[in-house]
């Protein structure tokens, strides 16, 4: 719990540095909390003689240091923050949005139940081997939404701000979906033959999280433009529809088609953030890429 909670508070901190635009600092906040880990873990495996315990300890005491000081360092700086109450009440939307994101959770569950444990084992190793590739867009949450948030809308820097993420999604979506038929190939290389079986159903879970990176760009302008609610309801209602596409396809004993379900429901899912943002007023931001060319 003492870990968590240090996690957690550091989290804020970076959060809190990145919302005075020290986004040189804040990359430094999120490079120091990994490279905090892993000394705590080399430390530990060290000390071959330190009870369970104690790597738990040496971790949460590194991130504690970290996070106090760079809050104290912040705030002599910039000044303090708004009071933590009215943060707290703004970002219950966000949080709604972060915690939907858990019911794709449910996937290897449904594909197991229909399809059996087997098949259930192969999807889950496919997302587990993708899971490293979300990093990059979640980064970009982290960076660019405190900016968003705290500029005003539609200034030079705030356009800067979206038309960068807008376009960083973009070309990562791009190299993902063209390096997506040579991903078997090389987690054969890596892992073994053994895990050379999955082609098809790995290609299309590398090319789901290309179309979601596209739907993080929403996600992000949606939370910065105070339509967090709305992205947290579209968001849920396709990791949704993931599941029960993915029980279709084990009902109806479509095996081959197992790739297929997470393509589609990320399809329409990033169909329905699009149409819906070109719908609403002040969320007219499908033509992200004129924009780009037109502003700049």
């Amino acid at each position: 719990m003492t870990f968590a909670a240090t996690e957690l508070f550091l989290d804020y901190v970076q959060a809190y540095v990145a919302a005075f635009h020290s986004q040189r600092y804040s990359a430094m906040i999120i490079a120091g909390h990994r490279v905090a880990l892993l000394l705590a873990c080399v430390v530990c495996s060290i000390v071959e003689a330190a009870p369970d315990w104690f790597a738990f300890a040496l971790c949460s005491l590194s991130l504690g240091i970290l996070g106090v000081s760079a809050l104290i360092i912040t705030v002599r700086t910039r000044g303090p923050a708004a009071p933590i109450w009215r943060t707290v009440q703004a970002a219950t939307g966000y949080w709604a949005g972060s915690l939907v994101g858990n019911i794709r959770q449910l996937e290897p569950s449904a594909v197991g139940v229909t399809l059996g444990t087997s098949v259930a084992g192969v999807f889950a190793l496919s997302s587990r081997l993708v899971n490293p590739l979300l990093i990059f867009t979640s980064t970009l949450q982290t960076l660019f939404m405190p900016v968003l948030s705290s500029t005003q809308e539609g200034s030079a820097e705030w356009n800067r701000a979206r038309r960068t993420v807008f376009w960083l999604c973009v070309f990562y979506a791009g190299a993902l979906c063209l390096g997506a038929p040579f991903a078997p190939l090389a987690v054969s290389i890596v892992l073994g033959s053994d895990f050379a079986g999955i082609p098809f159903l790995l290609q299309g879970v590398i090319v789901a999280t290309a179309l979601s990176a596209m739907t993080n760009y929403f996600q992000i302008v949606f939370n910065a433009r105070g339509f967090a609610w709305d992205a947290a309801l579209i968001i849920g209602a396709g990791n949704v529809l993931s599941v029960l596409a993915l029980v279709v396809v084990g009902v109806t004993n479509q095996v081959e088609l197992l790739w297929a379900a997470p393509v589609a429901s990320q399809m329409l899912l990033l169909g329905a953030i699009s149409v819906y943002a070109r719908a609403t007023p002040r969320l007219r931001l499908v033509s992200g890429a004129t924009e780009a060319s037109t502003n700049g």
